[in-house]
Protein backbone atom coordinates (compact mmCIF):
# COMPACT_ATOMS: atom_id res chain seq x y z
CA UNK A 1 0.00 0.00 0.00
CA UNK A 2 3.00 2.29 0.34
CA UNK A 3 3.03 2.74 -3.44
CA UNK A 4 -0.56 3.92 -3.25
CA UNK A 5 0.61 6.74 -0.95
CA UNK A 6 2.92 7.91 -3.76
CA UNK A 7 -0.14 8.24 -5.98
CA UNK A 8 -2.00 9.91 -3.11
CA UNK A 9 0.78 12.51 -2.67
CA UNK A 10 0.85 13.22 -6.40
CA UNK A 11 -2.89 13.82 -6.82
CA UNK A 12 -3.31 15.83 -3.61
CA UNK A 13 -2.54 19.18 -5.31
CA UNK A 14 -4.46 18.23 -8.46
CA UNK A 15 -7.88 16.77 -7.62
CA UNK A 16 -10.06 16.96 -4.52
CA UNK A 17 -12.33 14.17 -5.74
CA UNK A 18 -9.45 11.84 -6.65
CA UNK A 19 -7.74 12.57 -3.33
CA UNK A 20 -10.92 11.62 -1.45
CA UNK A 21 -11.31 8.45 -3.54
CA UNK A 22 -7.72 7.29 -3.02
CA UNK A 23 -7.87 8.27 0.66
CA UNK A 24 -11.01 6.17 1.08
CA UNK A 25 -9.36 3.27 -0.77
CA UNK A 26 -6.33 3.45 1.52
CA UNK A 27 -8.56 3.27 4.61
CA UNK A 28 -10.53 0.35 3.11
CA UNK A 29 -7.37 -1.62 2.23
CA UNK A 30 -5.97 -0.87 5.70
CA UNK A 31 -9.08 -2.46 7.22
CA UNK A 32 -9.03 -5.47 4.87
CA UNK A 33 -5.34 -6.08 5.53
CA UNK A 34 -6.03 -6.76 9.21
CA UNK A 35 -3.10 -7.28 11.60
CA UNK A 36 -4.74 -4.79 13.94
CA UNK A 37 -2.72 -5.87 16.97
CA UNK A 38 0.55 -4.61 15.49
CA UNK A 39 -1.12 -1.60 13.88
CA UNK A 40 -2.71 -0.47 17.14
CA UNK A 41 0.57 -1.01 18.98
CA UNK A 42 2.39 1.28 16.54
CA UNK A 43 -0.33 3.93 16.78
CA UNK A 44 -0.37 3.85 20.59
CA UNK A 45 3.41 4.25 20.68
CA UNK A 46 3.22 7.40 18.56
CA UNK A 47 2.14 10.35 20.71
CA UNK A 48 1.12 12.46 17.71
CA UNK A 49 -1.25 9.76 16.45
CA UNK A 50 -2.68 9.35 19.96
CA UNK A 51 -3.35 13.10 20.26
CA UNK A 52 -4.99 13.14 16.81
CA UNK A 53 -7.31 10.33 17.90
CA UNK A 54 -8.06 12.16 21.17
CA UNK A 55 -8.88 15.32 19.22
CA UNK A 56 -11.23 13.40 16.93
CA UNK A 57 -12.86 11.69 19.92
CA UNK A 58 -13.35 15.10 21.51
CA UNK A 59 -15.76 15.94 18.70
CA UNK A 60 -17.81 12.86 19.57
CA UNK A 61 -17.69 13.38 23.34
CA UNK A 62 -18.77 17.01 22.94
CA UNK A 63 -21.99 15.80 21.31
CA UNK A 64 -23.18 15.34 24.90
CA UNK A 65 -23.56 19.09 25.45
CA UNK A 66 -24.48 19.99 21.86
CA UNK A 67 -27.97 21.12 20.87
CA UNK A 68 -27.51 21.49 17.10
CA UNK A 69 -26.96 17.83 16.24
CA UNK A 70 -27.10 18.23 12.46
CA UNK A 71 -24.20 20.69 12.53
CA UNK A 72 -22.43 18.54 15.11
CA UNK A 73 -22.47 15.43 12.94
CA UNK A 74 -21.35 17.52 9.97
CA UNK A 75 -18.34 18.66 12.01
CA UNK A 76 -17.63 15.07 13.07
CA UNK A 77 -17.69 13.95 9.43
CA UNK A 78 -15.11 16.62 8.55
CA UNK A 79 -12.56 14.87 10.79
CA UNK A 80 -12.04 11.94 8.39
CA UNK A 81 -9.03 13.76 6.96
CA UNK A 82 -7.29 13.68 10.35
CA UNK A 83 -8.23 10.02 10.77
CA UNK A 84 -5.93 9.36 7.81
CA UNK A 85 -2.87 10.20 9.93
CA UNK A 86 -2.83 7.09 12.15
CA UNK A 87 -3.81 4.94 9.16
CA UNK A 88 -1.00 6.31 7.00
CA UNK A 89 1.38 5.96 9.92
CA UNK A 90 1.03 2.19 9.65
CA UNK A 91 1.70 2.22 5.92
CA UNK A 92 4.51 4.69 5.15
CA UNK A 93 7.97 3.22 4.58
CA UNK A 94 11.27 4.95 5.24
CA UNK A 95 12.74 3.88 1.91
CA UNK A 96 9.82 5.50 0.09
CA UNK A 97 9.90 8.93 1.77
CA UNK A 98 11.75 10.54 -1.11
CA UNK A 99 9.19 9.11 -3.55
CA UNK A 100 6.28 10.53 -1.50
CA UNK A 101 7.80 13.99 -1.46
CA UNK A 102 8.91 13.94 -5.10
CA UNK A 103 5.41 12.87 -6.13
CA UNK A 104 3.94 15.78 -4.19
CA UNK A 105 6.45 18.21 -5.73
CA UNK A 106 5.63 16.88 -9.21
CA UNK A 107 1.92 17.38 -8.58
CA UNK A 108 2.56 20.95 -7.42
CA UNK A 109 4.85 21.59 -10.42
CA UNK A 110 1.99 20.63 -12.75
CA UNK A 111 -0.29 23.05 -10.89
CA UNK A 112 2.31 25.81 -11.17
CA UNK A 113 2.75 25.19 -14.91
CA UNK A 114 -1.01 25.42 -15.48
CA UNK A 115 -1.14 28.52 -13.26
CA UNK A 116 1.41 30.28 -15.48
CA UNK A 117 -0.48 29.22 -18.61
CA UNK A 118 -3.60 30.77 -17.09
CA UNK A 119 -1.77 33.90 -15.98
CA UNK A 120 -0.38 34.56 -19.46
CA UNK A 121 -3.80 33.67 -20.96
CA UNK A 122 -2.38 30.83 -23.04
CA UNK A 123 -5.23 28.66 -21.77
CA UNK A 124 -8.53 29.51 -20.09
CA UNK A 125 -10.43 27.71 -17.33
CA UNK A 126 -13.87 28.82 -16.17
CA UNK A 127 -13.02 28.21 -12.49
CA UNK A 128 -9.99 30.50 -12.68
CA UNK A 129 -12.09 33.23 -14.32
CA UNK A 130 -14.77 33.00 -11.63
CA UNK A 131 -12.27 33.06 -8.75
CA UNK A 132 -10.13 35.79 -10.36
CA UNK A 133 -6.94 33.83 -9.67
CA UNK A 134 -4.69 31.92 -12.12
CA UNK A 135 -5.30 28.66 -10.23
CA UNK A 136 -6.45 25.43 -11.89
CA UNK A 137 -7.60 23.23 -9.02
CA UNK A 138 -7.68 25.12 -5.72
CA UNK A 139 -8.80 28.40 -4.25
CA UNK A 140 -6.14 30.91 -3.28
CA UNK A 141 -6.84 30.11 0.38
CA UNK A 142 -5.27 26.64 0.33
CA UNK A 143 -3.11 26.70 -2.80
CA UNK A 144 -0.24 28.75 -1.40
CA UNK A 145 0.03 26.60 1.71
CA UNK A 146 0.57 23.50 -0.41
CA UNK A 147 2.95 25.51 -2.59
CA UNK A 148 5.00 26.60 0.43
CA UNK A 149 5.40 22.98 1.50
CA UNK A 150 6.71 22.08 -1.96
CA UNK A 151 9.12 25.04 -1.92
CA UNK A 152 10.39 24.05 1.52
CA UNK A 153 11.01 20.47 0.39
CA UNK A 154 13.02 21.76 -2.58
CA UNK A 155 15.04 24.21 -0.44
CA UNK A 156 15.72 21.43 2.06
CA UNK A 157 17.07 19.19 -0.71
CA UNK A 158 19.33 21.96 -1.99
CA UNK A 159 20.75 22.67 1.49
CA UNK A 160 21.00 19.21 3.01
CA UNK A 161 21.46 16.80 0.11
CA UNK A 162 24.47 16.34 -2.13
CA UNK A 163 22.63 17.00 -5.39
CA UNK A 164 24.10 16.61 -8.84
CA UNK A 165 24.67 19.89 -10.66
CA UNK A 166 21.81 19.21 -13.09
CA UNK A 167 19.41 18.39 -10.27
CA UNK A 168 20.50 21.47 -8.34
CA UNK A 169 19.76 23.71 -11.34
CA UNK A 170 16.31 22.12 -11.77
CA UNK A 171 15.51 22.46 -8.06
CA UNK A 172 16.62 26.10 -7.89
CA UNK A 173 14.60 26.85 -11.02
CA UNK A 174 11.51 25.27 -9.47
CA UNK A 175 12.04 27.23 -6.25
CA UNK A 176 12.14 30.49 -8.18
CA UNK A 177 9.11 29.67 -10.35
CA UNK A 178 7.07 28.46 -7.38
CA UNK A 179 8.05 31.45 -5.24
CA UNK A 180 6.95 33.89 -7.93
CA UNK A 181 3.74 31.89 -8.32
CA UNK A 182 2.89 32.49 -4.64
CA UNK A 183 2.40 36.19 -5.38
CA UNK A 184 0.31 35.82 -8.53
CA UNK A 185 -2.89 35.11 -6.58
CA UNK A 186 -4.76 36.78 -3.73
CA UNK A 187 -4.03 34.40 -0.82
CA UNK A 188 -3.10 36.64 2.11
CA UNK A 189 -2.64 33.71 4.48
CA UNK A 190 -0.45 32.13 1.81
CA UNK A 191 1.76 35.22 1.74
CA UNK A 192 2.24 34.93 5.49
CA UNK A 193 2.97 31.21 5.11
CA UNK A 194 5.65 31.94 2.51
CA UNK A 195 7.54 34.45 4.66
CA UNK A 196 7.23 32.26 7.76
CA UNK A 197 8.61 29.35 5.75
CA UNK A 198 11.55 31.42 4.48
CA UNK A 199 12.37 32.76 7.96
CA UNK A 200 12.12 29.29 9.50
CA UNK A 201 14.49 27.75 6.97
CA UNK A 202 16.98 30.59 7.36
CA UNK A 203 17.15 30.34 11.14
CA UNK A 204 17.25 26.53 11.06
CA UNK A 205 20.14 26.67 8.60
CA UNK A 206 22.03 29.21 10.70
CA UNK A 207 20.99 27.82 14.10
CA UNK A 208 24.62 27.82 15.27
CA UNK A 209 25.07 31.46 14.26
CA UNK A 210 21.86 33.39 14.88
CA UNK A 211 23.51 36.72 14.01
CA UNK A 212 24.32 35.45 10.52
CA UNK A 213 20.77 34.12 10.29
CA UNK A 214 19.31 37.48 11.31
CA UNK A 215 21.46 39.34 8.78
CA UNK A 216 20.48 36.88 6.04
CA UNK A 217 16.79 37.29 6.93
CA UNK A 218 17.10 41.09 6.95
CA UNK A 219 18.52 40.92 3.42
CA UNK A 220 16.29 38.27 1.82
CA UNK A 221 12.86 39.06 3.30
CA UNK A 222 12.75 42.80 2.41
CA UNK A 223 14.07 42.09 -1.10
CA UNK A 224 11.37 39.46 -1.70
CA UNK A 225 8.63 41.58 -0.09
CA UNK A 226 9.31 44.79 -1.97
CA UNK A 227 10.09 42.89 -5.18
CA UNK A 228 6.69 41.19 -4.92
CA UNK A 229 5.01 44.48 -3.99
CA UNK A 230 6.41 46.19 -7.09
CA UNK A 231 6.04 43.25 -9.44
CA UNK A 232 2.68 41.71 -8.48
CA UNK A 233 -0.52 43.73 -8.72
CA UNK A 234 -2.40 41.01 -6.78
CA UNK A 235 0.05 41.14 -3.87
CA UNK A 236 0.17 44.95 -3.88
CA UNK A 237 -3.62 45.24 -3.89
CA UNK A 238 -4.08 42.73 -1.07
CA UNK A 239 -1.47 44.43 1.11
CA UNK A 240 -2.94 47.90 0.48
CA UNK A 241 -6.50 46.68 1.05
CA UNK A 242 -5.51 44.94 4.29
CA UNK A 243 -3.75 48.00 5.71
CA UNK A 244 -6.67 50.24 4.76
CA UNK A 245 -9.23 47.86 6.27
CA UNK A 246 -7.39 47.54 9.56
CA UNK A 247 -6.86 51.28 9.83
CA UNK A 248 -10.53 52.03 9.09
CA UNK A 249 -12.13 49.02 10.77
CA UNK A 250 -14.40 50.96 13.15
CA UNK A 251 -15.59 53.34 10.43
CA UNK A 252 -15.89 50.85 7.57
CA UNK A 253 -16.11 47.16 8.62
CA UNK A 254 -17.95 46.09 5.45
CA UNK A 255 -15.11 44.27 3.71
CA UNK A 256 -13.36 40.90 4.02
CA UNK A 257 -10.86 42.09 6.62
CA UNK A 258 -13.55 43.89 8.60
CA UNK A 259 -15.69 40.74 8.59
CA UNK A 260 -12.73 38.64 9.77
CA UNK A 261 -12.06 41.04 12.63
CA UNK A 262 -15.75 40.97 13.55
CA UNK A 263 -15.68 37.17 13.52
CA UNK A 264 -12.67 37.33 15.85
CA UNK A 265 -14.20 39.65 18.45
CA UNK A 266 -17.62 37.99 18.41
CA UNK A 267 -16.04 34.54 18.71
CA UNK A 268 -14.14 35.74 21.76
CA UNK A 269 -17.50 36.55 23.34
CA UNK A 270 -18.69 33.00 22.66
CA UNK A 271 -15.52 31.67 24.30
CA UNK A 272 -15.85 33.98 27.32
CA UNK A 273 -19.36 32.64 27.93
CA UNK A 274 -18.21 28.99 27.69
CA UNK A 275 -14.56 28.92 28.81
CA UNK A 276 -14.03 25.40 30.17
CA UNK A 277 -15.68 22.85 27.85
CA UNK A 278 -17.06 25.13 25.14
CA UNK A 279 -20.46 25.09 23.45
CA UNK A 280 -20.09 21.60 22.00
CA UNK A 281 -19.30 20.22 18.57
CA UNK A 282 -22.19 21.80 16.67
CA UNK A 283 -23.40 24.88 18.55
CA UNK A 284 -20.88 27.50 17.42
CA UNK A 285 -23.10 28.85 14.57
CA UNK A 286 -26.08 29.29 16.89
CA UNK A 287 -24.03 30.92 19.64
CA UNK A 288 -22.29 33.18 17.17
CA UNK A 289 -25.62 34.22 15.66
CA UNK A 290 -26.85 35.22 19.11
CA UNK A 291 -23.74 37.34 19.81
CA UNK A 292 -23.71 38.85 16.34
CA UNK A 293 -27.34 39.94 16.64
CA UNK A 294 -26.38 42.01 19.67
CA UNK A 295 -22.96 43.36 18.71
CA UNK A 296 -22.90 43.61 14.90
CA UNK A 297 -26.34 42.91 13.40
CA UNK A 298 -25.48 44.55 10.08
CA UNK A 299 -22.69 42.05 9.42
CA UNK A 300 -23.22 38.43 8.32
CA UNK A 301 -23.37 35.40 10.60
CA UNK A 302 -20.86 32.60 10.15
CA UNK A 303 -20.37 28.91 10.78
CA UNK A 304 -16.61 29.40 10.65
CA UNK A 305 -14.64 32.06 12.57
CA UNK A 306 -11.77 31.69 10.04
CA UNK A 307 -9.44 30.90 12.91
CA UNK A 308 -8.75 27.31 14.02
CA UNK A 309 -7.88 28.34 17.57
CA UNK A 310 -11.08 30.28 18.06
CA UNK A 311 -13.14 27.38 16.73
CA UNK A 312 -11.45 24.86 19.03
CA UNK A 313 -11.84 27.16 22.05
CA UNK A 314 -15.48 27.87 21.22
CA UNK A 315 -16.35 24.20 20.67
CA UNK A 316 -14.31 22.54 23.42
CA UNK A 317 -13.08 25.31 25.74
CA UNK A 318 -9.73 25.27 27.52
CA UNK A 319 -9.79 21.48 27.86
CA UNK A 320 -9.97 20.96 24.11
CA UNK A 321 -7.46 23.70 23.42
CA UNK A 322 -4.84 21.99 25.59
CA UNK A 323 -5.31 18.73 23.67
CA UNK A 324 -5.06 20.65 20.40
CA UNK A 325 -1.82 22.38 21.42
CA UNK A 326 -0.26 19.07 22.48
CA UNK A 327 -0.45 17.95 18.88
CA UNK A 328 2.10 20.59 17.82
CA UNK A 329 4.15 20.23 21.00
CA UNK A 330 4.83 16.59 20.18
CA UNK A 331 5.62 17.41 16.55
CA UNK A 332 8.34 19.83 17.65
CA UNK A 333 9.50 17.38 20.30
CA UNK A 334 9.89 14.64 17.69
CA UNK A 335 11.67 17.03 15.31
CA UNK A 336 14.29 17.78 18.00
CA UNK A 337 15.02 14.08 18.52
CA UNK A 338 15.63 13.02 14.92
CA UNK A 339 18.15 14.68 12.62
CA UNK A 340 18.37 13.69 8.95
CA UNK A 341 17.73 15.17 5.50
CA UNK A 342 14.14 16.00 6.56
CA UNK A 343 15.04 18.00 9.67
CA UNK A 344 14.03 21.37 8.23
CA UNK A 345 10.59 20.29 7.05
CA UNK A 346 9.88 18.64 10.44
CA UNK A 347 10.25 22.04 12.11
CA UNK A 348 8.75 24.17 9.33
CA UNK A 349 5.64 22.01 8.91
CA UNK A 350 4.08 22.61 12.37
CA UNK A 351 5.35 26.20 12.39
CA UNK A 352 3.52 26.89 9.15
CA UNK A 353 0.26 25.42 10.41
CA UNK A 354 0.50 27.25 13.72
CA UNK A 355 0.73 30.54 11.82
CA UNK A 356 -1.83 29.96 9.06
CA UNK A 357 -4.46 28.68 11.49
CA UNK A 358 -4.77 32.23 12.82
CA UNK A 359 -6.28 33.01 9.41
CA UNK A 360 -8.38 29.93 8.71
CA UNK A 361 -9.69 26.56 9.88
CA UNK A 362 -7.17 24.67 7.79
CA UNK A 363 -7.57 21.31 9.50
CA UNK A 364 -11.19 21.32 8.30
CA UNK A 365 -10.37 22.38 4.72
CA UNK A 366 -9.91 19.44 2.37
CA UNK A 367 -6.47 19.83 0.83
CA UNK A 368 -4.73 21.32 3.88
CA UNK A 369 -6.39 18.80 6.19
CA UNK A 370 -5.21 15.89 4.02
CA UNK A 371 -1.77 17.48 3.74
CA UNK A 372 -1.57 17.65 7.53
CA UNK A 373 -2.27 13.92 7.84
CA UNK A 374 -0.02 12.88 4.96
CA UNK A 375 3.03 14.88 6.03
CA UNK A 376 2.32 14.16 9.70
CA UNK A 377 2.50 10.40 9.09
CA UNK A 378 5.63 10.64 6.94
CA UNK A 379 7.60 13.08 9.08
CA UNK A 380 6.76 11.88 12.58
CA UNK A 381 6.81 8.11 12.30
CA UNK A 382 9.48 6.44 14.45
CA UNK A 383 10.98 4.15 11.84
CA UNK A 384 13.51 2.73 14.29
CA UNK A 385 10.79 1.09 16.36
CA UNK A 386 8.36 0.18 13.56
Amino acid sequence: MSYLIIVFAFILPISTAATSAVGGLIILLWIIEGDFKNKIREIINNKIAVIVICYIMLHIIALIWTNNMSMAWYMVSKQWKLLLLPVLLNIVRKEHIKYYFNAFILGMAICVLISYLLFFEIINLQQAVILSDPLPFHSHISYNILLCMAICLLIQSCLLENLKKTDLIIYVGLIILMSINVFLNRGRVGYAAFFVMILSVIFLHFKKNLIKGAVTALIIVPIVFFGAYKGSSAFRQRIDDTLYSIKNFERDPYNSVGERLTFFFNSLEVIKNNPVIGVGTGDFPDEYRRINKIKSPALPNTNDPHNQYLLVLAQFGAVGFIIFCLLFYYQFNYAKQFRDNFTYIRFVFPTLYIVVMFGGTFLLAHSTGVLFSLFGAILYKDFKNS
